[in-house]
């Protein structure tokens, strides 16, 4: 029989709500009938003592060192609201628990960069400090100076050879720009990325379930939002970004909506240009076309 573990009740409550579980979602990951929510309550009032070997399941479901859970108090983190401030309302409180992991694990990684190199970026100029960008600067003159700073223009783009290729190149491009791209399988069909804004150590995460042409397209959506100074979670499913535009002086959008349409018109505007992207569809046949322009309408 495991020895009793001697912990502060009040973590094993925090460690699950910064995990995004309610006490349903641990009795299913625990995968035990005779752990009911009613003991784990217990548990986390202190009115009931858990095992070691329990102890040890529930800091692995919560990803915390076991160690953390004898700790007098709670740690104090980043929460998801300082992480993604712009976070269009509601969709912080839908966020999965393995989102919730994997901004825990971008904040580790951030760590890990600071310390290892002493607290300064290892570029000496990074495109943040370059270019940051205001909500008012139009998206033509951030795609042009974004360009010039990465110095890859379109027909060197046009000559890579397939989409693994590009997603590499982008991937170097802004690596050496000073931000740092990380990438990890979401098992969530509706998050495509996030970053973490920071003023030497910007962090871009991608979600690697995705097909390549999404997994850039995620890229320079996030480096948008840190050109802007604005760390965000990019959600797929938003139907008043995808049907709103910028221009419809009667449709009234909050900030952090308007924030996304723009991200949104940046990545697809640099990496489709408007003008070149005319110029390569006008001589196709009306049927394709209008399928091109169909595509270069979703992706504004």
């Amino acid at each position: 029989m495991s020895a009793l573990a001697t912990v502060t009740p009040e973590i094993l409550l925090w460690a699950r709500k910064t995990v995004g579980m309610s006490i349903e979602d641990v009795v299913h990951k625990l995968g035990q009938k005779r752990i009911t929510s009613d003991v784990i309550e217990r548990w986390e009032k202190g009115e009931e003592m858990l095992f070691y070997s329990q102890l040890e399941i529930l800091a692995k479901i919560y990803e915390r060192p076991v160690a953390i859970f004898f700790f007098p108090e709670p740690l104090e983190e980043e929460t998801p609201e300082q992480s993604f401030r712009t976070a269009p309302g509601g969709t912080l409180q839908i966020m999965s628990p393995v989102m919730h992991i994997l901004r825990r694990r971008a904040l580790a990684m951030r760590a890990n960069l600071i310390e290892l190199y002493d607290g300064k970026n290892p570029v000496s100029t990074t495109i943040p400090e370059a270019l940051m960008f205001s909500l008012d600067t139009k998206v033509e003159k951030m795609v042009k100076m974004v360009r010039e700073f990465l110095k890859i223009d379109l027909q060197t783009q046009i000559k890579w050879k397939d989409e693994e290729e590009a997603f590499n190149q982008w991937r170097e491009a802004i690596e050496q720009s000073g931000i740092f791209i990380f990438k990890d399988s979401f098992k969530d069909e509706n998050v495509s990325g996030f970053c973490l804004h920071h003023d030497k150590f910007p962090l871009i995460y991608i979600n690697s379930s995705n097909s390549k042409s999404r997994q850039i397209f995620t890229i320079f959506h996030e480096l948008a939002h840190i050109l802007l100074g604005k760390g965000s979670v990019d959600f797929l499913r938003r139907e008043n970004i995808f049907n709103a535009r910028d221009n419809d002086k009667d449709f009234y959008l909050p900030e952090e909506y308007k924030l996304e349409i723009i991200c949104n018109n940046f990545a697809g505007k640099f990496l489709v240009p408007e003008r070149d992207f005319n110029d390569k569809v006008s001589n196709y046949p009306p049927l394709m076309m209008m399928n091109c322009v169909l595509w270069r309408v979703y992706i504004k």
